[in-house]
């Protein structure tokens, strides 16, 4: 999924969303690993960091970023599952106003190879963490 968010199509935002990738590397005994960019905490602790309390300024901020995020991703034919403060990072030094997503396990197409979108269906698990997952999801259903 990261190498779609970086391709460079036509009529397809590409925005800086997912930090750079320097190298994938697949091992048989330890799991796989993607080496990426050095970035700083994710909004989850910045929240911590700052008492527990936004600004109104950076409370705009940030949605405006996440709905930026959202768009990449949904001019992509992409829909992300995962959504949650810890998966939000600011960057760092020069790039330490903008907002990148990682974690991206759970992201998928919501169209077919035709470009038709998928149908409502149940049955599904729960995907994604608990604790930010509509009540859609619960129930099992895909969502998409």
């Amino acid at each position: 999924m990261y190498k779609v968010i970086h391709e460079k199509k036509p009529k397809r935002k590409t925005l800086h969303v997912v930090p750079k990738i320097y190298d994938f590397i697949e091992t048989k005994w330890d799991g796989n690993y993607l080496v990426m960019e050095s970035l700083g905490p994710n909004l989850e602790e910045l929240f911590v960091l700052c008492g527990k309390k936004f600004s109104l300024k950076t409370t705009i901020w940030i949605a405006d970023r996440v709905l930026e995020i959202l768009d990449v991703f949904h001019s992509n034919k992409l829909v992300c599952v995962d959504m949650k403060p810890a998966n939000f990072l600011l960057g760092k030094g020069k790039d330490s106003n903008k907002l990148y997503i990682i974690d991206l396990g759970f992201v998928e197409k919501f169209t077919d190879s035709e470009g038709q979108q998928f149908t409502f269906s149940e049955g599904h698990g729960l995907r994604g963490p608990s604790l930010f997952a509509s009540v859609w999801n619960h129930y099992g259903s895909n969502e998409v």
